[in-house]
């Protein structure tokens, strides 16, 4: 089943709000090697909008019919709750402060949207240095941050994107066994009734999934760099963290760190982090810059 990640304005707290919203080259290899299509939330308001001017590599990517843009209108929204506004960059009557709300309000409705009109799985993305953001939360939620720690092989930005899509069409099988094994693991850790055991044999699947990645690539002379990858769902009951024996970690929300893959070239980190957080409010980013939510859609309507 083809799977796609909704990406949209990629806002810097240290560089301020960029206007263009272009993407950025060293996003968009990791997001062509793991996912089959890639969709730009636009923000519009009355018929204008803001949907970046994009570098060459990405219309080309468009042209393939793998990167497209989608506007959403923010009347379409409903109410936010947004902070006061601050002085200065004001877009559609939106402050620069109130602005990465917005945008990830935005990518929240087109991916919900985009669930519901196609049998395609599609992700909620962030791009570099944001941070995940739920805007339509009400109520307090609790959730788990699955990191998989430095483990996860990107191309470097340098690599062509023709490199990368041929490297799909050779190793889609490789590629479909680690989204599986990343499955697998959601939904072991989602049922309290699994033991130990069957949380090991995951963890290891995935293990084995992300060596055979990198050995792929590098029989393929693409080079790598590697990443933390961070997957959030429901907090799950006592009972998961009574399998892993960390009770503690789970009330109590500090990390309990895992290693699967033992005898493996490189075996794997995993973080089980409980995270509490209320409507507006951002979930505290990983080391790494490359994050993302994991069917989040299904969670928070």
């Amino acid at each position: 089943m083809s799977r796609g990640i909704v990406i949209g304005q990629r806002v810097s707290s240290e560089k301020g709000l960029s206007i263009n919203g272009a993407v950025e080259i060293s996003d968009a290899v990791k997001w062509l090697l793991y996912w089959d299509k890639i969709t730009y939330a636009g923000v519009g308001f009355g018929g204008a909008s803001i949907a970046g001017n994009q570098p060459a590599d990405i219309t080309y990517l468009e042209s393939l019919g793998i990167f497209k843009t989608e506007i959403v209108d923010i009347q379409s929204l409903g109410p936010l709750t947004l902070p006061p506004a601050e002085p200065g960059t004001n877009i559609f009557g939106i402050a620069g402060n109130q602005f990465p709300i917005v945008s990830a309000a935005v990518r929240v409705k087109l991916c919900e949207t985009l669930s519901q009109r196609t049998s395609e799985i599609w992700t909620l993305g962030q791009s570099g240095g944001e941070r995940l953001i739920l805007p339509t939360t009400e109520h307090q939620k609790e959730l788990l941050d699955i990191q998989l720690v430095n483990c996860l092989p990107v191309p470097e930005i340098a690599t062509p994107f023709e490199d990368i899509l041929n490297f799909k069409d050779n190793y889609q099988a490789e590629l479909e066994h680690l989204r599986h094994a990343i499955d697998a693991l959601r939904e072991k850790v989602l049922s309290s009734s699994d033991e130990r055991r069957a949380l090991d044999s995951a963890m290891r699947d995935i293990s084995i999934s992300l060596e055979n990645m990198q050995n792929a690539m590098n029989g393929k002379g693409i080079n790598t760099i590697s990443e933390t990858i961070s997957l959030y769902t429901n907090n799950p009951s006592l009972g998961f963290w009574s399998a892993l024996g960390g009770i503690a970690a789970a009330s109590q929300g500090i990390p309990y760190e895992v290693a699967a893959g033992a005898g493996l070239a490189a075996p794997t980190v995993f973080k089980f982090l409980k995270r509490n957080i209320i409507g507006g409010d951002t979930i505290p980013n990983p080391a790494s810059d490359f994050t993302y939510a994991f069917e989040i859609t299904r969670k928070f309507k």
